[in-house]
Formats: structure tokens, C-alpha cells, sequence
């Protein structure tokens, strides 16, 4: 498994074998590993299913024909809604990672305050779905920072989900699947299960149908579908996503119940 401890193992075991035996090969060798450590953190930090720094579940192994939605970036006071509303009708349950700062009540966006979307947040919750961690900001450059920064973001959304709805959130997506040794210790020390994907849809960038053929290239048993709950496209096509889905013999189930982790901690 390429992970961030079996690089180093590996690397450090060729160092000392150089350094012993080929000892007149070694300024040759060095470079050589150093580039292979560099390519392979490098892949590492930017995918998310490698689980290079920190153990993350993107899938399960299964024959039974099972898969869970998952939706990012929200909450969006018009666009959640819709999304709700074609889930209530198939009735099924779904995982949303939420943004802190769009469910503060201080954050304006436009002029108006999205007190709203506290009221989107506990109908999430009541309707059954799940909710997750995705950060307060979800900025690009949140990995830049240290433990303490990333942390703060964490405890902040952590906060307000519970202020709101209750309940003690579990699971935590880093935005854009991005990791490293910061996230890794700011996760552990939060007590996150981190959850990735095995289908990523690409709605934030590609045109309906091409999601759709991203979707039906890459869904299998046990697969974790990425989609966001702010785009447009999505909320207007989901509902032909989801017959696809059914029309393949599956059965969507929310996320814990994939994985067979506890969502919540209460």
C-alpha cells in the first residue's frame, strides 16, 4: 500500500542498503530516491484514496449492490432545498458535508444573512441524511497552515452543527481531498473518520451528461458517489442520476450505513 510510512520504510531500507554495499553509487542513488519521495508525497497529498498520510474509507469491498450519495459545499439556501426535496421522493438518505461558514449566522453573503440555512441544516438532519465536516471556509490553501489553524476550522463547524442540530458529527472530508501531516494530526485529534470517494462526478466543472457517464463508468458495489448540493446542474439532474443508479439493480444507502461506522457520536 503506498502510504506516507511504507515510503519512508522502503526508501530508508534502499539508502542503507546503498550506503553499505554500493557505497561508490551513492551520490546517484541519492537524487534518484529523493525524486521517487517527492512524486510519491506529492500523489499522496492530492489523492485522497491513496490514504498516503491517514487511513480514509472511499469504498467498501462488496458483491452486494450498495452505494452511498454524498454532498459537498453546501449549505445553499436555494439549491439544497431542491436536493432535499428529490431525496424525500425516493426516499432516500444521503450524506452532506457542510461548509461552517455558510451555516453561520453572522456570514453574509450578498448583503443577506443566511439564517436560513441553520433551518436547511436541522431538515437535513430530520429527513434522516447525515451530516459531516468539510471545514469552515474550505480554502485551497487550508493544508498550507498548521495543525492549530486547521484544527480551529474543524472545532468551529464541529460547534455550530451541534449548536444547531444536536448532534456530534463524526466524519470529516478535507476540501478537495487534499492531506497531509498537518490534516492527519488535526483529524486524530478531533477523533474524525475520514471519508473520500470512489466516484468523483466532476458536477462542479463538466456538463450533465458527461457526469452521468462518469457515473456509470465508475459506480460498483460498495462505491462512495461525490456530488455537491451547489450546482445547479446537479439539483436539476439528479433525479436522472439516481434512476440510473436504481435502473442498475442498486440500493442507496446513507454513508454510516455503508460503511458500517457510527455517523454521529450521539
Amino acid at each position: 500500500m503506498l502510504n506516507y510510512r511504507n515510503v519512508n520504510i522502503v526508501l530508508a531500507m534502499n539508502l542503507v542498503i546503498t550506503v553499505l554495499f554500493f557505497k561508490s553509487s551513492f551520490l546517484y542513488v541519492l537524487p534518484i530516491l529523493a525524486w521517487i519521495y517527492i512524486c510519491a508525497t506529492i500523489y499522496g497529498v492530492f489523492i485522497i484514496k491513496t490514504g498516503y498520510f491517514l487511513k480514509t474509507n472511499c469504498s467498501i469491498k462488496t458483491k452486494e449492490r450498495i452505494t452511498a450519495l454524498t454532498f459537498d459545499d453546501g449549505i445553499d439556501s436555494e439549491l439544497t432545498p431542491k436536493i432535499l426535496d428529490i431525496l424525500a421522493k425516493y426516499n432516500i438518505r444521503a450524506t452532506f458535508f457542510v461548509v461552517g461558514k455558510t451555516i453561520h449566522q453572522n456570514q453574509e453573503i450578498f448583503g443577506e444573512t443566511l439564517e436560513k440555512n441553520k433551518e436547511i441544516l436541522n431538515r437535513i438532519v430530520s429527513e434522516g441524511h447525515l451530516v459531516g465536516n468539510h471545514t469552515y471556509k474550505h480554502s485551497p490553501t487550508l493544508t498550507l497552515n498548521g495543525v492549530d489553524v486547521i484544527k480551529s476550522e474543524l472545532v468551529l463547524t464541529h460547534k455550530l452543527i451541534y449548536d444547531i442540530t444536536g448532534k456530534q458529527v463524526r466524519f470529516f472530508r478535507p476540501p478537495y481531498g487534499v492531506t497531509n501531516p498537518s490534516v492527519k494530526k488535526a483529524v486524530n485529534q478531533m477523533g474524525y473518520d475520514v471519508i473520500g470517494w470512489s466516484v468523483r462526478s466532476l458536477d462542479t466543472t463538466l456538463a450533465p451528461e458527461r457526469v452521468m457517464a462518469r457515473i456509470k463508468r465508475k459506480l460498483k458495489p460498495g462505491s462512495i458517489v461525490l456530488l455537491h448540493d451547489n450546482r445547479a446542474n446537479t439539483a436539476e439532474h439528479l433525479t436522472e442520476y439516481i434512476d440510473y443508479i436504481l435502473s442498475q439493480n442498486y440500493r442507496i444507502v446513507r454513508l454510516d450505513e455503508l460503511l458500517g461506522i457510527n455517523g454521529y457520536d450521539n
